[in-house]
């Protein structure tokens, strides 16, 4: 969960080492074992909003071609290097995506499609109604679909042709 919040590892794993700190901390104030889940997710949720607020600049990226030649020597001859780096790249896509969300929308997204949340637990580890966690994976999948889209669709080039047959149905 805080990979998917963050978008880096190290800062994931950092969201993480500070959750566990905390939740050591204070396991006094935690009520029902059965609840622990959404008390951890509510604590790591929170360090994460509050990172936001302190806006930190990202980390460096250090990937470079010696990833993508370590990539290449890993894959057995069977394997198609093409195939592999285009899944890789639309993962890492979808991964941009879907950090680029609001919150609202990126939290419910994470717990129900990669953590496999349900609606129940998701309305009640995020304490929102179950209409509300509805609504926001529904429309957090609708801006993941059309930023997606937006983003494959090629730039235009001169004018739209459209067939005669289309003209003729337009007007009449």
């Amino acid at each position: 969960m805080a990979l998917r919040l963050s978008g880096n590892r190290y800062d994931a794993e950092d969201l993480t080492q500070e959750t566990f700190v905390i939740a050591f901390e204070k396991l006094s104030q935690l009520k029902k074992a059965d609840r622990c889940r959404f008390w951890l997710l509510a604590i790591l949720r929170n360090l994460y909003l509050r990172s936001l607020e302190k806006k930190r600049p990202d980390l460096l990226d250090v990937d470079g071609d010696d990833e993508y030649l370590s990539i290449i020597e890993s894959l057995s001859e069977d394997e198609d290097p093409e195939k592999f780096l285009l899944e890789k790249t639309a993962s890492q896509e979808v991964q941009r995506i879907l950090h680029s969300l609001p919150e609202r929308y990126k939290t419910p997204i994470i717990l129900h499609y990669t953590e496999e949340w349900s609606y129940k637990d998701i309305s009640k580890g995020l304490d929102l109604p179950m209409g509300t966690v509805m609504s926001r994976l529904s429309r957090g999948r609708e801006l993941m679909k059309r930023k997606l889209l937006k983003d494959r669709k090629p730039a235009a080039r001169g004018n739209l042709i459209t067939p005669a047959f289309d003209r003729a149905s337009e007007k009449g």
